[in-house]
This record gives structure tokens, C-alpha cells and sequence, in this order.
């Protein structure tokens, strides 16, 4: 026991290391552009023969795509895509391409993980003499010919149910490691169980795996087809079988998802034919059993997530750590949703002597499984984000959620594990004594091991000598009211045990987020923005006693919403028309015109403006006014507009 107490103190000091030297670089998720060429916002004065685009991950050749557009929409490169032999690269061959701006629109899916990533960035080749031809229209927006309409990092309708089909996915594995622990280690432990008892929550074991392999097998097909739908961009990709084949057949997560429902159903198939279980003793299936278990778990890792670390041992560690929650939270679920409610059928006298002295044999590998959470929970993080990503970044938010619950579990793990369970060991008159050298030394050791002590003791004593308790009930010696005491803390503890399994479920949709938020970690590509900030701005000036206020969002190259509301001297709305002429600051692109049309507000008009490059732009706001016809109002207001 003294090395146990010694284990979890180290557990707690590595992962507070851990923190500390949180490593400064992000490791990429998703297949993400690291290089561009031509690079973004880049002006050709020579002809180009390809574009080509290098990522952090490997592809799936099958489903990844690059195409290059006109500001018509109209394709203009060969239709070639190629990916280069280490699966990193993708290019596109390109003929001698006309002055102009060109739009290039990729989607890739990750080899290794299978995330759907995407966006769009431009280019422009200029005259003869330097300069880029001015656009006639706006620039392509949304569904780019071919470009599949993947944005990196978006949250849209498709990815969130893949997330919740993720999520069902996760905690019928849990659910499904946490049954194989409680009947390979928990239940030869509580030897002192009545047989018809033991067999009992043996039984329920038995039939929640059964729904949770099929609950894996069905949320795993949902979670393909899903994926195969933000693909193809419509919901006709849920039955694409030539992007589902792509799927499955080439890429590495597509082998792991085969693999993860080739097991659950050859669980099934196991758990359906009781002569293939037959065949084995009880010892030899405690044996067999884990490591159906842990080959589950290693097929889950590698089909999602966590099979995309760029550390070689990332995967193990994210392998650890799903091992180590499906110890505690999914021992957890099968407490809550399965020992109880048989428990519930039995006296409550037995569902008492239960709760007070057969519970260790969860509790003292649950605390084992929660200081192998603590070191391997930082170790994930720091593969995947650097510490100020933890509060900058979606991703990083939902992961303090996550352990925002992970820590109110742990204290109500502490309630009803240390205060409560102790005490109805000790109105029971169960608990055996503890040893005397318990209380030998005051340290924060020795403190730690008393705790654990008193826990598989039935006592506690967190500021003084734990209590010794005789070893066998002694109804005489119960004080008055004891029973009813009894009763009431052990009705507390199995509420607290459901409730405790429900924060459980909350931990593991945040687990489900975070595959969908990893896009999010994506660090922006460094592009020439001549120090624009954009965003959304609002801008005041008068205008020959009018007062012109110009309203522009989302602030960057592309397409952008501007709102002008205009008041006559007396501030009245004024009525009229308006236009914008658009013209950069930092390079000659060229003046473009733009209509806006009245608003819903007297005095304001809108419209849509087109910014074909980063950098600050001057939006010339020219208005006529219908008490002056005669007189074209002007007033120049310069807005940034970033990558």
C-alpha cells in the first residue's frame, strides 16, 4: 500500500511538471496545409505550369481534391490531381493562365485520423506591365466547383451529429471495458458476494455488452456515412458507396474503422454462441476477455483522434488514457446502471453491508485509474496544442470543461468514498482495524496512506488515528437511530454514483468535441496581410453636414457585408441612393463599383462587397440625396481586411 501511496503523489507531481514545460510548438491537426505554391495573395509576373499544396498529414487520394477557379467559377486547371508518393503533397497541373485573379478551392481527408478539412485562398497573375486586371464581379463564395465545401475547423449540422454518433460510439466502449473490468477484476474480489448475487450482476454484465457491441457496430456505420455526407456536401453522400469505399479501403483510419466493427462482431458472435464460450474455462476467459478488451480499444484509438499525433507516442498515450477512463467512468456505468438497480432487489440490510465493505475492491483501482488520467491527460494535450491554446481556442475551452467535470467527480468520488462509506462501516460494525503504523508520522505521505488505508478499511480519520472497528456486526453496540442512519447515507451513495456516471456521459461528449474541434489548433497561415487586423468595423465622418456611418463584416478578403446609414444635418434619415468604389492602399487593384440597396431602416443601405486581397482598402461611399439630386456626396473611409 505504502507503494501505491507513493504512486499516485508521483502521478500528481509528473502531470504539474507536465503543465510546466507544456511544449511551445502545436502538433497540426487534421490534414493541413504547411506550404502553398503559388502562395496566398500572391501576384505572378511569370506563368506557372501547377499549383501545388503540401500538408501535415498524409491523404486519402481517393477523396482529396484541389481545383482552380476563375472569378467566373469556371475551372481552368487540367483536372490531374496528383498526390506525391509520401501521400503529403497534392498538385494540380495548370495551362499558361490569362492576367487576372484565380481562386484555388482544396478539401483534404486525413489518411490517418479521417477529418474532413478545407478552404480557398487567391492568386493573381499580372500584366506586362505589373498590374493585375481589375474584377468585373464578385469572387466565387461557397460551394467552389469541386471543392467539396469543407471549411477547416466548422461545426456545422453533418459534423455535430457525427460527433454525437461518436459520442454513443465512445460510451458504449466504455461502458464495454468498464463491464470486462468489473467482472475479470472487480467481482473474483467481492468473494464474499452471495453466489445468486454475484451471478446476477455477472448476467447484467453479459447482456450490456451485448447492446454495447451493437450500439458500437451501429454508431460506427452512422459515424462513416456522416463523414462520407460533409465530403460530398450533400446528404446524398450518406449512401456514396465510392466515397465510403474510399473511406474504408484507402486510408489507415478507414482500416482501423473495419477493424473496430470486425471485433465488436466477432464479440457478438462469441457472446450469441455459448458453445464458443464453453470452450474456455472461467480462469481462461478472465484471461481472454481484457485482451479482446484492450484490442478494441486500440482499433477505437487508431480510427479516430488520437491515431493522428504526430509523436510516435502519442497514440499509446491516448491508448492509456481511453484504458484508464474506462476503468473508472465506465466501472462507474456499470455500478450506476447495473449493480445498483440489482442491488435494489436485494434487503436492504444486504444493499447496506454492500455499499460498506465490498466497494474497495472498484474503488482502490479507480483511484489507481485516476492518477494514470492525471499524467496521461496532460501528455495528450501537449501533443496536440500549446498551453495558450487552452483558453484561445474552442478546442482548448471545451477540454477545461472537460476537466471542470473531471474534477467534480473526483470530489464526489472523495464524498462517498472517504466520508460517507466510512461512516456506514462504522454504524455497521463492519470494518476490520487498520494497522497501527498508520498513524506513525504526520507527513503528507503518510497522510495520503491513510486514506487509502481507511478506504479499504471502512474508516477515517483525515486529522487523527483511524478508527478500529470490530470485524463483525454487533447490533448491541449500534447507537440509537443507527439504522435509520444507515439507511439514509446509503440511499446518498447510490444517488451519488448516478450522478457521478451522468457527469461521466458530459466527459465524454467533450472527448467526442474535441475530435471536431481539432481544427481549431490549426495555426493560420502566414500570408503577406500587410499588417491588416480586419474584423468587423464601424466608421463615423460628415459629409457637406451629412453624417455617414459605414458598418463592414466580417472584415477580410472575400466577400463582406457593408451596411452605410446616412442623416441629413437635422438628423433625419436621409433618402437617396448610394454606391461604394473600392480601392486597395497597399498595391494598384484596380477601382470597383458596388450598388447597395435601401435597408429595412429609412436612411440605411446595404450590400455586398468584394475585397479580392488583404491588406487596408479605401471604400469611397458616394451619395445622392433626393433633397439634393444635383449633388454627389462623397466621404472616404478606409477599413482592413485580413486573411
Amino acid at each position: 500500500m505504502r507503494r501505491l501511496s507513493s504512486a499516485i503523489i508521483v502521478s500528481v507531481m509528473v502531470s504539474a511538471a507536465l503543465l510546466a514545460l507544456w511544449p511551445a510548438a502545436p502538433a497540426l491537426a487534421h490534414a493541413l496545409p504547411v506550404s502553398y505554391s503559388p502562395a496566398p495573395n500572391q501576384v505572378l509576373h511569370a506563368p506557372i505550369t501547377q499549383v501545388q499544396i503540401r500538408f501535415s498529414e498524409q491523404l486519402n487520394p481517393d477523396i482529396s481534391r484541389i481545383v482552380v477557379v476563375n472569378p467566373s467559377n469556371q475551372r481552368v486547371d487540367d483536372g490531374d490531381v496528383q498526390i506525391s508518393s509520401d501521400q503529403l503533397t497534392m498538385s494540380v497541373s495548370v495551362p499558361v493562365l490569362p492576367a487576372g485573379t484565380y481562386v484555388v478551392a482544396w478539401r483534404s481527408h486525413s489518411a490517418d485520423d479521417g477529418h474532413v478539412a478545407g478552404g480557398s485562398y487567391i492568386f493573381y497573375v499580372a500584366r506586362a506591365d505589373g498590374t493585375v486586371p481589375p474584377l468585373s464581379g464578385p469572387l466565387p463564395s461557397g460551394n467552389i466547383i469541386g471543392g467539396g465545401g469543407a471549411a477547416t475547423g466548422s461545426f456545422d449540422g453533418l459534423t455535430l451529429l457525427q460527433t454525437i454518433a461518436h459520442w454513443i460510439a465512445l460510451a458504449a466502449l466504455t461502458l464495454l471495458l468498464g463491464g470486462i473490468f468489473w467482472w475479470t477484476f472487480v467481482l473474483p474480489r467481492q468473494s464474499a458476494l452471495p453466489s445468486d448475487f454475484a451471478k446476477a450482476i455477472a448476467s447484467a454484465i453479459g447482456s450490456s455488452a451485448d447492446l454495447a457491441l451493437e450500439t458500437t457496430i451501429g454508431a460506427t456505420i452512422i459515424e462513416i456515412s456522416l463523414q462520407a455526407a460533409v465530403l460530398d456536401g450533400t446528404a446524398r453522400g450518406l449512401i456514396s458507396w465510392p466515397i465510403i469505399s474510399g473511406i474504408l479501403f484507402h486510408s489507415r483510419q478507414g482500416a482501423f474503422l473495419l477493424a473496430r466493427m470486425g471485433l465488436a462482431a466477432l464479440g457478438l458472435v462469441c457472446l450469441w454462441v455459448p458453445q464458443l464460450r464453453g470452450s474456455l474455462t472461467t480462469r481462461n476467459l478472465r484471461r481472454v476477455v481484457p485482451v479482446f478488451g484492450v484490442l478494441l480499444a486500440v482499433a477505437f484509438v487508431y480510427s479516430g483522434h488520437g491515431g493522428a499525433s504526430q509523436q510516435w507516442w502519442g497514440a499509446p498515450i491516448d491508448l492509456l488514457h481511453l484504458l484508464a477512463e474506462s476503468v473508472w467512468l465506465g466501472g462507474l456505468g456499470v455500478l450506476a446502471l447495473l449493480v445498483i438497480p440489482t442491488l435494489s432487489k436485494r434487503p436492504e440490510a444486504e444493499r447496506q453491508r454492500y455499499l460498506a465493505s465490498a466497494l474497495p475492491a472498484f474503488s482502490i483501482p479507480a483511484l489507481v485509474a485516476v492518477g494514470a488520467i492525471i499524467i496521461t491527460g496532460p501528455l495528450n494535450a501537449s501533443t496536440r496544442m500549446t498551453l495558450p491554446q487552452l483558453w484561445t481556442t474552442p478546442y482548448g475551452i471545451v477540454l477545461l470543461v472537460k476537466i471542470a467535470l473531471f474534477i467534480v467527480m473526483m470530489a464526489i468520488s472523495y464524498i462517498h468514498a472517504f466520508r460517507l462509506r466510512p461512516r456506514l462501516a462504522g454504524l455497521l460494525g463492519m470494518a476490520p482495524a487498520v494497522p497501527a503504523d498508520a498513524n506513525s508520522s504526520s507527513s503528507p505521505l503518510a497522510w495520503l496512506r491513510r486514506q487509502i488505508l481507511a478506504l479499504e478499511a471502512g474508516t477515517l480519520a483525515p486529522n487523527g488515528p483511524a478508527l478500529a472497528v470490530a470485524a463483525a456486526p454487533t447490533a448491541d453496540a449500534a447507537p440509537a437511530g443507527a439504522s435509520q442512519e444507515a439507511g439514509r447515507i446509503s440511499e446518498m451513495m447510490q444517488r451519488l454514483f448516478q450522478w457521478e456516471a451522468t457527469i461521466g456521459l458530459g466527459v465524454l461528449l467533450c472527448a467526442s468535441l474535441l475530435s471536431s474541434l481539432a481544427g481549431t489548433l490549426a495555426p493560420t497561415v502566414i500570408s503577406n496581410s500587410f499588417g491588416a487586423s480586419g474584423g468587423s468595423q464601424t466608421y463615423t465622418q460628415k459629409a457637406d453636414g451629412l453624417a455617414v456611418t459605414l458598418s463592414i463584416s466580417p472584415g477580410r478578403f472575400g466577400s463582406n457585408t457593408v451596411t452605410v446609414t446616412v442623416k441629413n444635418p437635422d438628423g433625419t434619415p436621409a433618402q437617396g441612393t448610394v454606391f461604394i468604389l473600392t480601392e486597395m492602399v497597399e498595391m494598384d487593384m484596380g477601382i470597383n463599383n458596388f450598388d447597395l440597396q435601401p435597408g429595412s431602416q429609412p436612411g440605411t443601405f446595404t450590400g455586398t462587397v468584394d475585397l479580392p486581397m488583404a491588406g487596408h482598402w479605401k471604400l469611397t461611399t458616394v451619395i445622392r440625396t433626393k433633397a439634393d439630386p444635383q449633388h454627389l456626396h462623397r466621404v472616404t473611409f478606409t477599413v482592413s481586411a485580413a486573411f
